[in-house]
């Protein structure tokens, strides 16, 4: 089962792997190669474990195997009595957190947004598709960007400095829909049936 979500502005693809153990039979092996497959692509593994229960042998050897991969310890059912010790195996962080509670999901998406600011999530994997409007609006932004930046280390006017970053406002503000120039005002109508 595969979901995508957005997590403190960053697009996540969450992979649920449930089922890694001995196969019965030829169904379910498949089903542990994929997500075994899964596993070797994946960028960060959430090891999720219920804290409710004693420590399972599968949860230690899916450590061992995820070894060397960024990884995020879950322990979940936190709410309930707990059985598994909540240590942490070496440098590998850990949140406690509640799924019918909500208790610790927080916690939990920060820690995901500081895994993706950090480059634990490489940029890669957070494509995020966009139209060629606004591919184009972005590159004037970061033009304008860089202008302002190399004009203010070079001490050039703050008139000329306001200028470019105003430029570099726009052209965002086209993105988001709080900037209407002509230009685009004609793409829209030039594409789209409207009021007709």
């Amino acid at each position: 089962m595969e979901e995508t979500a957005n997590i403190r502005g960053f697009p996540f693809v969450f992979i649920d792997t449930a089922g890694l153990r001995q196969a019965r039979d030829e169904v379910e092996l498949e089903g542990i190669r994929r997500s075994r497959r899964s596993l070797e692509q994946a960028e960060v593994i959430l090891h999720v474990c219920d804290a409710s229960l004693p420590p399972n042998p599968l949860d230690q050897t899916l450590a061992a195997e995820c070894a060397g991969k960024p990884r995020l310890l879950v322990h979940n059912k936190c709410d309930l009595p707990r059985k598994l010790p909540p240590a942490t195996e070496g440098r590998v962080p850990l949140v406690e957190v509640s799924c019918l509670t909500g208790m610790g999901m927080e916690t939990l998406k920060d820690t995901l947004r500081s895994l993706a600011w950090s480059g634990e999530i490489k940029a890669e994997s957070l494509e995020v598709a966009i139209n060629a409007r606004h591919q184009d609006a972005l590159r004037r932004a970061r033009t304008s960007t860089v202008r302002t930046l190399e004009a203010l280390k070079t001490g050039q006017s703050l008139d000329l400095v306001a200028l470019d970053l105003r430029i570099a406002v726009n052209a965002l503000g086209e993105i988001v829909g709080q900037t209407a120039t002509e230009d685009l005002l004609d793409a829209i109508f030039s594409q789209f049936c409207i009021g007709k």
